[in-house]
């Protein structure tokens, strides 16, 4: 997942995988948001609670750095709210993995 979301923030705009996705008319904070969820609950679901956490902050510091990363990609730019939509789905993401994790035990 991490891979593909490298892919997609740095890919540039007219390569055919993005121009492909454009294709979805999706708006391009909700695919933010969207990728980043998956990012922020699969770590929580181990039993290292303390590493997932971390690794969850690595995440948003990742989200930062794609959208810089953006200024060297052809015909992309960065946007702070892609990295706000990018944050919320983090937090969605480690509030589902808590919802799960309460649960279960």
């Amino acid at each position: 997942m991490m891979a593909l979301v490298i892919f997609g923030s740095l890919a540039p705009a007219g390569s055919a995988p993005i121009q492909a996705l454009g294709a979805f008319s999706i708006n391009d904070k909700v695919m933010h948001f969207g990728s980043y969820i998956p990012l922020g609950l699969l770590p929580l679901l181990t039993e290292r609670r303390r590493r997932a956490f971390v690794v969850v902050g690595l995440m948003a510091a990742l989200g930062v750095a794609l959208e810089f990363g953006q200024m060297f990609s052809e015909g992309r730019s960065p946007e702070l709210l892609d990295a706000v939509a990018d944050f919320a789905g983090l937090a969605i993401g480690v509030l589902g993995a808590r919802l799960v994790g309460s649960s279960n035990g």
